[in-house]
């Protein structure tokens, strides 16, 4: 099956004067934003499939014009592996722009620039909860410390009373002539 052209970008040295032209030329309404990136709607009809794009001046190490458009693809990393194969090259690697949009870009074997992007839109990052600070974590460390430590202490009586109440035993039947019954009180050993 074949990928749909999703998006186009053209660039030059004056994207203000790009961005007018444009808009006159094809009826197009763009949206200006704080980066500079005009975001163009073409306000293609329905049925003319046409599509939106962006028009912007040039990247700081990129040429001083271009022409490019972007394939939907459903993974741009497995997309970017059979590129590479075919002899084209990676030009942007997989970028994520948290809810807007993830997409590369790739240089054809002619260097004709080429951008793909992911049929997900990606997510807002979620915000944190708040790390426990370390006076928190040394504090929980203490109380883990001092349960163990109790549970040692009460495992070592534990112990010590068994081996007492033997060792009561085998001296309380040699020695002593009373004899402690089920109810607690002591009465005479009857010899």
């Amino acid at each position: 099956m074949g990928r749909g052209v999703v998006h186009f970008e053209i660039g030059g040295q004056d994207a203000d004067g790009l961005q007018s032209f444009y808009a006159k030329q094809f009826g197009w309404k763009i949206t200006g934003t704080p980066m500079g990136y005009g975001i163009v709607d073409t306000k293609a009809p329905a049925k003319s499939k046409g599509i939106n794009g962006g028009i912007s001046g040039p990247p700081p190490d990129g040429p001083e014009s271009w022409v490019t458009f972007y394939v939907e693809v459903p993974s741009i990393d497995a997309s970017l592996s059979k590129i590479e194969a075919a002899g084209g090259t990676t030009v942007v690697p997989r970028t994520v722009l948290p809810g807007m949009v993830t997409f590369a870009q790739f240089a054809d074997p002619s260097g004709n620039v080429v951008g793909l992007v992911e049929s997900d839109v990606p997510a807002e990052p979620k915000k944190k909860a708040a790390r426990p600070t370390a006076t928190k974590k040394k504090a929980s460390k203490k109380k883990a410390s001092k349960k163990k430590a109790s549970k040692k202490k009460a495992s070592k009586k534990a112990a010590k009373k068994v081996s007492n109440k033997k060792a009561g035993k085998k001296s309380a039947k040699k020695a002593s002539p009373k004899k402690k019954t089920r109810a607690g009180k002591l009465r005479k050993k009857k010899r």
